[in-house]
């Protein structure tokens, strides 16, 4: 059977999929792949430099995206509870979004996320 599906979306975590190829033709290059980024308002970089540094290091890739909108949607679970287990599960990711970041008095982010990863229950 052949259906039209895309990249983010919970359906690649519930299904086995292949992409056929040929698809640019129709959809862009990429298979019409997109690029999300994020927008602060003027000046923010300035007065809140860990924030923009923040900003800039955080990606996200389409498999953890197709995970996270499958369990928050498919599974309706608490999005707050997903976040935190996808947190503890990609340790890497975190540790790559948080480096260079600080605490207001310079000591390194990561250790708060740490502390509250395990506080916050």
């Amino acid at each position: 059977m052949d259906l039209l599906g895309w990249e983010p979306h919970p359906m690649n975590e519930r299904l086995k999929m292949s992409y056929l190829a040929g698809g640019d033709d129709y959809f862009g290059a990429n298979h019409g792949a997109a690029q999300v980024d994020t927008l602060a308002r003027g000046g923010l970089s300035e007065q809140c430099r860990n924030l923009a540094r923040l900003f800039r290091n955080m990606t996200f890739t389409i498999s953890a995206e197709n995970q996270l909108m499958s369990a928050v949607l498919e599974d309706n679970t608490n999005r707050r509870r997903v976040a935190k287990q996808w947190f503890e599960d990609n340790p890497q990711m975190i540790t790559t979004w948080l480096e260079g970041v600080t605490r207001y008095q310079g000591r390194p982010a990561s250790k708060v996320l740490d502390v509250s990863l395990t506080i916050n229950d």
